[in-house]
């Protein structure tokens, strides 16, 4: 797996309405090169937000949103200092994406959700990925946080972990941007620790910081050091 992160600004989303099996929102980012030149690098992301596994509820992800990572309640106080230590840590990385990995991996600059308790099991919701009211889908959250990130310009930066999509061999994108441990069955060789996949925004104009956190209800939470399930359930995704 080339799991890494992108670091870019955000200048567009969009919903996937019209594919019930395997429906994906599509965020589109862009790397400053060349400021004096006006030169842009031009990402793509694609959001896992319905299972091909099962249908109904069955079929629907798993999420969690922090609307500010570093203001925890008083009994989490390990988890806003450890979102002080990682965001400081990617605010130095330069734009674009940085691959980190299995061998060498800086764990500041990698998330997991089993190791790191960014939230509890428990606290993860499911949605179906398109419905027609408001608010009522996945995609109507991740979309309302990526058109605001869009409003607010170069100010927000994003921050996308998961695997790095490489076109004619270099690195174009981000996928797998959900949970990447866990899996039984034939997609148990996508497992390993420190790699899972996730959405920040940070704004320099606020001290918010916002996490997008997904996964698929058949994983387990309960892995060990390589990622595989202590506790089988479901073939995922």
């Amino acid at each position: 797996m080339d799991y890494g992160v992108l670091k870019a600004r955000i200048i567009k989303g969009y919903r996937e309405d019209d594919d019930p099996k395997s429906p994906h929102y599509q965020i589109i980012l862009e790397q400053l090169v060349d400021k004096q030149q006006g030169l842009f690098r031009k990402w793509k992301s694609p959001v896992n937000v319905q299972s091909k596994v099962g249908s109904g509820a069955e079929s629907e992800l798993l999420y969690y949103i922090d609307t500010n990572l570093l203001k925890q309640a008083k009994a989490h106080q390990a988890r806003a200092e450890l979102w002080q230590r990682k965001l400081a840590a990617l605010s130095e990385l330069p734009e674009g994406f940085f691959e980190n990995p299995r061998a060498s991996r800086n764990r500041d600059l990698a998330l997991d959700y089993v190791r790191e308790h960014y939230f509890e099991r428990d606290e993860m919701n499911t949605m179906p990925a398109t419905s027609p009211g408001a608010w009522d889908d996945l995609q109507d959250y991740i979309d309302f946080y990526v058109r605001r990130a869009v409003e607010s310009g170069d100010s927000v930066t994003a921050y996308i972990f998961g695997e790095g999509i490489r076109t004619g061999g270099v690195f174009t994108g981000v996928h797998d941007v959900h949970m990447n441990q866990g899996n039984s069955g034939s997609y148990a060789k996508d497992n390993g620790a420190y790699q899972d996949g996730g959405l920040l925004l940070t704004s320099r104009h606020s001290t918010t910081a916002v996490g997008i956190f997904l996964a698929f209800q058949g994983q387990s939470f309960q892995t060990d050091d390589q990622g595989q399930p202590l506790v089988a359930q479901q073939q995922t995704p």
